[in-house]
């Protein structure tokens, strides 16, 4: 994401969006905090569905007698100060309701062609 960053035509206000929600945990959550501190981007969405600080670096054991596999996280991330935060939260909201939903309307990707096409 360096390249992200220093390429001044795209990591511009109101040119550069993510698109956040419920499904943003684990590594994906890892790249919203690199791209929150490392670009002008703006965030919509929902609040994501991960803490910010979590456990990741998954692996996985195979119990020998039943050959099950469990997954186990190797890594502690800690991506910011207050603990207690249970998500990140974007810049502007934009729920996905059940109409939404069953209509095929994304409401996120509508706010950002909204923002994106008075730019």
């Amino acid at each position: 994401m360096e390249w992200l960053s220093k390429n001044k035509d795209a990591n511009k206000r109101n040119k550069l969006f993510v698109i956040v929600g419920r499904d943003t945990f684990s590594s994906a959550l890892l790249n919203v905090y690199i791209l929150k501190n490392k670009t002008n981007a703006i965030f919509i969405g929902e609040p994501t569905g991960g803490k910010p600080n979590c456990f990741g670096e998954v692996k996985y054991l195979e119990l020998k007698n039943s050959g099950l596999y469990v997954r186990y996280s190797t890594k502690y991330y800690h991506l910011i100060e207050n603990d207690e935060e249970l998500s990140f939260v974007p810049d502007i909201l934009s729920k996905v309701s059940f109409n939404d939903y069953i209509n095929g309307v994304d409401s996120a990707m509508d706010k950002v062609l909204q923002i994106g096409n008075k730019n």
